[in-house]
């Protein structure tokens, strides 16, 4: 089993290029933003490419 990724303030920039990336490699995601909205993309996104993850807004 590969490590988990956890990925801290995600955003639909950088934080979604990284999730993209580890998770084409087979990497457990978690994501974390401030803003829930955020959340919103990658989870639509990312289980259609099946990838496993996780998804929470820090407030």
């Amino acid at each position: 089993m590969k490590p988990t990724l956890l990925i801290c303030g995600y955003g639909p920039g950088i934080g979604h290029a990284v999730a993209e990336r580890f998770g084409q490699a087979g990497h457990p995601l978690h994501l974390v933003a401030r803003d829930a909205d955020k959340l919103a993309l990658p989870p639509n996104t990312c289980r259609r490419k099946a990838f496993a993850l996780r998804a929470r807004s820090a407030i």
